[in-house]
């Protein structure tokens, strides 16, 4: 055995020693926002013919890797070498590198790689001063990124025995080998927004990307994906809070987005229930001795939304008038209005007049209106008749009033005036239908009577007339 294989022998002999004992420590890893790096560096010293280098460096397996940072290019994790272990990426490992700056770094947009790496642990059996460092990017080297090829490229320095690391070239069997790692800034991916009604306004999370009707974002998400959100703003006027939101990808109102993708957000929001409220007319109701009614239908058509309940009353009524309505509480839907029929119950006493009527529908307060007319009962037809129709002086005469009633409000009351009426029939409180008096001067007596139904309707009888003679048995002094 030479000194060279003597030596490469005692070095992988040892080596796998130090090989097991950092098995031992698994450097673990957690990505964030972060890429990972994957594939196989080479490092060699070919001005030496007794050292090796550290060797095929792979930068991912299980349980350990070197990450990039999406937003910053900060190199970060392990590689793992089978001759000299763990190289760390990480910062509180390459702190006091022997020139600034120590972060290893992948720049996003040049691609340019600077900063150190160092190996954690010198291998067993190494001699001299160990310090491990792995220089990215020196005065005549640079390890570079193309995001076009996803390839790293160029070389590290390493000091002591690590010597040139090549990040790609071929292998001496002729395979290629190379440093890879997916682009930094994945590609954009497109998020449309559809909806309705058109006025409608949202928002698009991460990012407050705000907007009114149909429109499309671009967006950047991670290499894994970003979650995006997307909400509704106020309700448009005759339309309910919150809308339905869906997606295309299945979901509601949030979806994972990923790079070079397109994903459909659909907001709809529901019109609110609305409906119109008419009547067939005005109501008319005459007044009579008992109550008397009428009726008007009112009708409930939905002009949007879904059926709700509608129940009425009204307004503006005049003392001694009631209404009821039939049907509180139909549901209106589409082709299907409700009729409500309000039936006026008008007592004797109210009095007579026209009267603006509101209905009110709740909910919403929708309205219609119409005139309720209240007459009085037609006019009695009375006549006053004297018995005999002419007399003498200190004859008995009888009066009579006579009453013809279309509406039959009976009880009546009555009050006489005229010519010598005697007082109590001038009263209504005493006087009566008919009664007898005598006259004591002679010539033509006139006589009227008035008369009140039970609900106050008054009419008087036409002027009567009776002619008073002298009686012959009637002495004078």
């Amino acid at each position: 055995m030479n000194n060279l294989q003597f030596t490469i022998y005692n070095k992988f002999f040892l080596g796998s020693l130090f090989i097991v004992a950092c098995l031992l420590f698994v450097p673990q890893f957690v990505g964030a926002q972060t890429v990972g790096l994957s594939g196989f560096a080479w490092s060699d010293l070919p001005t030496s013919n007794t050292e090796v280098g550290a060797g095929w460096i792979s930068f991912s397996g299980p349980g350990y890797g070197v990450v990039a940072n999406t937003s910053t290019g900060n190199l970060s994790g392990y590689a793992w070498s089978s001759t000299y272990g763990w190289l760390s990426f990480n910062s509180s490992d390459v702190s006091g590198c022997p020139s600034a700056p120590c972060q290893p770094n992948v720049n996003p947009s040049t691609g340019a790689t600077t900063g150190w790496a160092r190996f954690i642990a010198a291998p067993a059996g190494t001699t001299g001063v160990w310090n491990g460092w792995v220089h990215l990017t020196g005065s005549n080297y640079a390890v570079t990124y193309s995001s076009a090829t996803q390839q790293f490229s160029g070389y590290a320095w390493g000091q002591n025995d690590i010597g040139w690391m090549r990040w790609a070239g071929t292998a001496q069997n002729g395979s290629p080998y190379a440093v890879t790692m997916s682009p930094l800034t994945p590609p954009d991916a497109t998020i449309n927004i559809s909806v309705f009604p058109p006025s409608a306004s949202w928002t698009l999370n991460p990012g407050s990307i705000n907007g009114t009707g149909n429109a499309t974002a671009t967006v950047t998400p991670s290499q894994a994906g970003t979650s995006y959100t997307v909400t509704g703003g106020a309700a448009p006027s005759g339309y309910i809070f919150p809308p339905t939101i869906t997606n295309s990808q299945g979901g509601g109102d949030t979806a994972l987005i990923l790079p070079n993708s397109s994903t459909t957000f659909t907001i709809i929001y529901t019109q609110a229930f609305d409906y119109n409220l008419t009547n067939d007319g005005g109501v008319n109701v005459q007044k009579a001795g008992v109550p008397q009614s009428d009726q008007n239908v009112i009708t409930a058509t939905q002009t949007a939304g879904a059926g709700q309940a509608v129940t009425l009353s009204a307004s503006g009524l005049p003392s001694d008038v009631s209404v009821g309505f039939s049907n509180q509480g139909c549901v209106p839907s589409a082709g299907s209005p409700c009729n409500f029929t309000a039936t006026f119950t008008v007592l004797p006493s109210a009095v007579a007049g026209t009267y603006s009527i509101t209905v009110t529908g709740s909910p919403l307060s929708k309205t219609t209106n119409f005139n309720l007319t209240i007459t009085n009962s037609p006019n009695m037809i009375l006549s006053c008749v004297a018995t005999p129709s002419s007399a003498q002086v200190g004859d008995d005469v009888t009066w009579n009033v006579t009453i013809s009633d279309p509406n039959n409000n009976a009880p009546y009351t009555f009050s006489w005036s005229g010519v010598e009426v005697p007082v109590d029939q001038t009263d209504e409180l005493t006087a009566t239908q008919s009664f007898i008096m005598s006259y004591s001067t002679t010539g033509s007596k006139q006589i009227q009577a008035t008369v009140w139904d039970n609900v106050r309707n008054q009419s008087m009888c036409p002027a009567s007339f009776i002619n008073i003679g002298v009686n012959p048995n009637f002495g004078e002094f």
